[in-house]
Formats: C-alpha cells, structure tokens, sequence
C-alpha cells in the first residue's frame, strides 16, 4: 500500500470518529431538555459509577497498549509496514477512547447526568490530540533520519 494513501486513510478514519462523536453528542446534549439533566452523583444505575471508571482508566490503557504496541515494532521492517502497524495500534487507541466517550454518551442519554455528558467532553479533547500528523507519526514510529526523508518525500 501506498505511504501516502495510509497516511491519509488514517486521518480520514481519525476524522470519521472524531465527527461521529461530536454528531452523537451534540444529537443527545440537543434532544435531552435541559431542565432534566441532573448534576447528582446519586443515581440506582450502576451504569454511571462504571462510566466514570472508565472515564479514568481509558485513557491511561490506551497510551500504555499504544506505546507497548510501537515499542514492539521491528526497526528491520520496511516504512511501507511500520505505517500499517501504525494505522492498526492508531485505530485500537482511537477505538478505546471512542467507546467509552460513547458508552458515557449514552449513560448521559438514558439516566440524564450532565456528569456523563461533560466526561464524554473532556475525553473528546483528549482524543482531539491524537490527530495523526506528519511529526507524531516521525516521532512515535522513531524513524531514522533516511525514512524520514522517505516518509516525507513521499507525501509531497
């Protein structure tokens, strides 16, 4: 597959979650009437308790599984396949946090916590800054300064 046709198929897939969530999110935050949002943690549900454990851990497990994954890729492999691990370990990470932005989502939706909601939002953020670009992609894949120029070259 072609450099610059995975660097882009991981952007566009990055930029696919990143505006499915914000689609689902403004579509609950603007159907749900305001005057029933509750800032209470005191809920029956179980559900609210495990989404904001998992508010707390997706994160962390998401870096470390990222970070685990590069680090095990072989240095003696060609650029054309360390950017296809790269998309794959960039897609786990992406999907990890997505999910559990969604699962709170749908907790805001069904019991009706703005506390749901906003750790949908703040998790938003953190996944913004995994937007795949040229420096993150030098930088996590540490390439050597001949594949860097490669790399480069290749999406000009």
């Amino acid at each position: 597959m072609n450099i610059k046709l995975l660097f882009k198929t991981t952007k566009a897939i990055y930029f696919g979650m990143l505006f499915s969530i914000m689609f689902f999110g403004s579509v609950i935050y603007f159907i749900t009437p305001k005057e029933v949002w509750s800032y209470s943690f005191s809920s029956e549900s179980a559900l609210l308790p495990v989404g904001i454990l998992l508010s707390i851990i997706a994160p962390f497990f998401s870096n470390w599984l990222y970070k685990k994954n590069l680090n095990n890729i072989s240095t003696e492999i060609s650029l054309n396949k360390k950017l296809i691990d790269f998309q794959k370990y960039s897609i786990q990470r992406y999907a990890i946090i997505e999910g559990t932005i969604l699962f709170n989502l749908a907790i805001a939706f069904l019991l009706h916590t703005a506390i749901s909601w906003l750790l949908g939002l703040v998790l938003l953020c953190f996944f913004y800054t995994f937007s795949p670009t040229k420096e993150k992609v030098i930088r996590d894949l540490n390439l050597n300064p001949k594949e860097q120029n490669d790399f480069l070259r290749e999406l000009e």
